[in-house]
């Protein structure tokens, strides 16, 4: 069975090592670990191998520099003319807005819930 060469966080698989290249370092995703220590040293915590704080649902790490949220670095590529993605064959998060109605078949609580929260969708 052949695994799929490009992974959630949008970064491609190494066949061989099973590593995914962020241009900084590896990670390898089955640990949640970069392969090396971080440059910077302990910036993001005293665990050097940490990935994205242990939160990959709430921050992402494209260069294997620093975790940001997905909306820092729309912001960062908006800001750079927009090229900057085709430059570094990375893949950009575009943001959405909700429905509400598309909301109407949840409960009241759960409508609540989700028309407070900021959402932000990766497109792939």
């Amino acid at each position: 069975m052949q695994q799929k060469r490009y992974r959630y966080t949008g970064k491609e698989r190494d066949d061989n090592s099973g590593l995914c290249y962020y241009g900084a370092r590896y990670l390898a995703p089955w640990l949640a670990r970069w392969v090396s220590p971080d440059a910077a040293g302990s910036v993001d915590g005293l665990n050097l191998y940490v990935y994205v704080g242990n939160n990959p649902l709430e921050y992402i790490d494209p260069t294997g520099h620093v975790k940001e949220t997905p909306e820092q670095e729309t912001v960062e590529e908006g800001a750079a003319g927009g090229i900057n993605n085709v430059e570094t064959e990375r893949l950009v998060p575009r943001k959405y807005r909700i429905d509400k109605d598309a909301l109407s078949h949840r409960s009241s609580e759960e409508r609540e819930l989700m028309q407070k929260k900021k959402f932000s969708i990766k497109c792939f």
